[in-house]
């Protein structure tokens, strides 16, 4: 990931899909894939690092913010 590129939003969708913006609400297309297979990738690019919101979302709603522990948890799964 480039310098100037920074996760600032993190969707973990219903369908099991990841989406990932930086701070200009662009996608961050290395970050993004099925959960299972992105998850470890983005939790160490955003350790450390309370300004990074994590989502969950289902189609054809708002997104709605979760903590880093839920996003991360069992609890997900009843989030979507």
């Amino acid at each position: 990931m480039s310098e100037d590129k920074k996760i600032t939003t993190v969707v973990h969708w219903s369908n099991g899909m990841v989406s990932v913006f930086d701070q200009h609400g662009q996608q961050i297309p290395e970050f993004q894939g099925q959960y299972w297979q992105v998850q470890r990738k983005i939790l160490e690019a955003t350790k450390d690092r309370d300004d990074v919101s994590f989502q969950a979302g289902a189609w054809r709603t708002i997104p709605s913010t979760i903590s880093r522990e839920k996003w991360t948890g069992e609890e997900n799964e009843k989030a979507l």
